[in-house]
C-alpha cells in the first residue's frame, strides 16, 4: 500500500510552521511547495494521555493489519466506535477525519456554530471544525458548504496533515510515486510520508491520491505520523514483522488486502472483464489485486485452485485464497481471500467486493485452500 529513507528535520522539533492556502474547490488541499511562510503559529504535537485501558472492538482482532495503532488512538480518545464496533473498513469521512485531528490536539470540544451552511452546531465535529477551518487546515467549497460526510482521499489526507505539521525536507521527495506530480493535491506532503515510511504506495509505483481511505488506514498513519513527530520508533518500526507466508513477509498480502479494500462496494458481474475495474465477479477480484501486487493469477476460480499450492485448512493464513462449491454439484464456483476463522474478502453477488463472515453458508461448500505467493 515502497519505501526509501529520506533525511529530515530533527523529529524532537516539535513545532512546525502552517502551511496556508485557498483552494475553495478542493477541500483538504495544498499547495504544493515544500516550504511555506507560516500565517499562523503551528500545531504542537503530544500524545493526549491514555483514558481507556482496556480497548477491545468487536470487529478489530488481534490479527487485524491495523490493530496496534487502532488500539493506542482508542486507548487516548482520539478515534471511537460505536456499540463495541470500529468499522475499520469504512470511508473516513471529512467530519470523521475533522473529530480525529481535533481530538488528537485537544482542541475545545464545546459544540458550535461554524462558517459552513451545512455544519451547526448539532454536529458532532463542529467545534473542531471551526477551529480547524479558522486556522486554514480545513478549507470547505465555493458553495459555503464543508460536505462533513464526503468520503476523504489519500491525497487530502496527506495535504491537511501538511497544514497542521509542516513537513520540511531537506531532500526531493518529487518522484515518490508515477502517478504524483507537481500539480496533485499534496504532493510534497506525499513525498515527505512516503520517504518517511508514514504512508506508503502499491508495488506497481502508484500511489492512488484519488481513492478513498478508510478509518483503519487513516488510523494507521496518523499512529505512525505521532511516532515520528515526537521522535520515537514504535515496536514495529523497530522490529518489522518476521513472519514469512510462503517465502514473502506478511506487508505483501497487506498491500494485497490494501487493494482489495480500495474496491469496496464494487458491485458483482459474473464474467466480468478481467481489464475492468467497475465490476468483478469472484475470480477477477482475486486475479486483479494479486495483479497490482505483482502476483499473477489465471481468469478463473477452478484455474486459480489448480495453480496455487494447496493448504490444509488447519493451516490457513490471511491472504491464502479459499474455494467453495455452494451448488454442491462437484464443481468449485467460488474463491475468496481468507482474513481469519470468521472472515472473508470477497466479491459476491449480494454484497459486490466486501468482508463478510466466514458463516455456516460458506462452511458447508468448503473445498479447500491454496497459497499463491511465491
Amino acid at each position: 500500500m515502497k519505501k526509501s529513507l529520506l533525511t529530515i528535520a530533527a523529529p524532537a522539533v516539535l513545532a512546525c510552521s502552517i502551511v496556508l492556502t485557498s483552494v475553495p474547490e478542493t477541500a483538504f488541499a495544498e499547495t504544493n511547495a515544500a516550504s511555506v511562510t507560516a500565517q499562523s503559529s503551528a500545531e504542537v504535537f503530544t500524545w493526549p494521555g491514555v483514558v481507556h485501558s482496556n480497548v477491545s472492538f468487536r470487529d478489530v482482532n488481534a490479527s487485524f493489519w491495523a490493530k496496534t495503532d487502532i488500539d493506542n488512538l482508542s486507548s487516548r480518545g482520539i478515534i471511537q466506535g460505536s456499540d463495541g464496533y470500529f468499522k475499520p473498513n469504512d470511508l473516513l469521512t471529512r467530519g470523521q477525519a475533522s473529530a480525529i485531528l481535533g481530538r488528537l490536539q485537544q482542541w475545545n470540544n464545546t459544540p458550535q456554530s461554524t462558517s459552513f451552511r451545512d455544519v451547526g452546531s448539532s454536529y458532532f465535529a463542529s467545534s473542531y471544525i471551526s477551529y480547524g477551518s479558522q486556522r486554514g487546515y480545513f478549507n470547505g467549497f465555493e458553495d459555503n458548504t464543508f460536505r462533513p460526510n464526503d468520503d476523504m482521499t489519500r491525497a487530502q489526507a496527506a495535504a491537511v496533515l501538511n497544514r497542521m505539521y509542516q513537513f520540511t525536507s531537506s531532500g526531493d521527495t518529487s518522484n515518490s510515486f508515477r502517478d504524483v506530480n507537481a500539480s496533485t493535491t499534496g504532493a510534497a506532503a506525499i513525498g515527505y510520508l512516503a520517504q518517511n515510511d508514514i504512508i506508503t504506495g502499491y508495488p506497481d509505483g502508484s500511489f492512488r491520491p484519488n481513492d478513498k481511505i478508510t478509518r483503519a488506514q487513516f488510523s494507521k498513519i496518523m499512529n505512525k505520523l505521532g511516532a515520528h513527530l515526537t521522535g520515537k520508533v514504535s515496536a514495529e518500526q523497530s522490529n518489522p514483522p518476521k513472519e514469512q507466508v510462503g517465502g514473502v513477509h506478511t506487508n505483501v498480502i497487506d498491500n494485497v488486502i490494501a487493494s482489495g479494500e480500495s474496491y469496496i462496494g464494487t458491485p458483482y458481474l459474473f464474467g466480468a472483464a478481467s481489464t475492468t475495474t467497475a465490476a468483478f465477479d469472484c475470480s477477477s477480484f482475486t486475479q486483479r489485486v494479486f495483479a497490482e501486487n505483482g502476483i499473477t493469477l489465471p481468469r478463473t476460480s477452478r484455474q486459480q485452485y489448480l495453480a496455487g499450492t494447496r493448504i490444509n485448512r488447519s493451516d490457513l493464513k490471511k491472504g491464502d485464497l479459499v474455494f467453495f462449491d455452494t451448488n454442491k454439484d462437484g464443481s468449485i464456483n467460488h474463491v475468496s481471500i481468507y482474513i481469519d476463522s470468521s472472515t472473508l474478502f470477497h466479491a459476491t453477488l449480494s454484497r459486490g467486493v466486501n468482508y463478510t463472515s466466514f458463516s455456516n453458508y460458506w462452511n458447508d461448500g468448503y473445498v479447500g485452500a491454496v497459497r499463491m505467493t511465491p
